[in-house]
């Protein structure tokens, strides 16, 4: 996880970096974090939002998305 928090510092515009550490952040319950994350995904491209809605790895934030 520290690699892609090191990749987001240094590339603050990829996508798949914030996608990613949203999954990573709620695994570990920081769905708070997560949110973050996937909201800054979502601003840099809108169609991640559909794949959130169907990555089983986020589902405890399908009903917030």
């Amino acid at each position: 996880m520290i690699i892609l928090v090191n990749a987001v510092e240094r590339q603050p515009d990829v996508v798949g970096f914030h996608y990613n550490l949203a999954c990573y952040e709620c695994w570990l319950g920081n769905l708070g974090e997560a949110k973050t994350r996937l909201k800054r995904g979502f601003e840099l491209e809108a169609r991640f939002r559909l794949k959130a809605l169907e990555d089983e790895d986020l589902e405890p934030l399908w009903d917030s998305l």
